[in-house]
């Protein structure tokens, strides 16, 4: 598979928004909010966001502001969040990376950053639900079903 088929089947963040809010202007409102450089058109103020887009021309902004009592916004959000997290800590790595090239502590704290970086989280998310579990069977406990015939 070329990383162009892989890279076209993703849905942009603004699709994957629009999945969870249903509606553009709540979209918008999450990217102004949270992520203006992610906005088609640079909106730095409410007034702005009414000037660009059609949807906020009868809306105040503090009502646009009551979206984030609503869960799919808060799901939406925290999402977005998850995602630019993401690219912030991409940004971290490459700051280690180049600092570890002549710095000894930098280069620890890069090897550090890439145990938790890269490390699997399906496999870490099942060994947290595994953690306490008794695999041998052994409660220790007088409760042990037993059938007799």
């Amino acid at each position: 598979m070329k990383i162009n088929d892989a890279n076209s089947r993703e849905k942009s963040i603004m699709a994957q928004l629009k999945d969870m809010v249903r509606t553009d202007t709540k979209v918008y409102w999450i990217l102004w909010k949270f992520a203006p450089d992610l906005l088609p058109t640079a909106s730095e103020t409410f007034e702005d966001l009414q000037r660009t887009y059609a949807a906020f021309r009868n809306l105040s902004e503090d009502l646009c502001n009551r979206y984030i009592y609503l869960e799919s916004v808060q799901t939406a959000v925290r999402w977005l969040l998850r995602r630019m997290d993401g690219a912030r800590m991409i940004e971290l790595y490459n700051i280690y990376f180049d600092r570890a090239k002549s710095d000894v502590q930098a280069f620890r704290a890069l090897i550090d950053f890439k145990k938790e970086f890269f490390r699997d989280e399906e496999d870490s998310e099942l060994l947290q639900i595994l953690s306490g579990v008794d695999l041998d069977g052994d409660t220790g406990g007088d409760d042990d079903f037993e059938m007799d015939l």
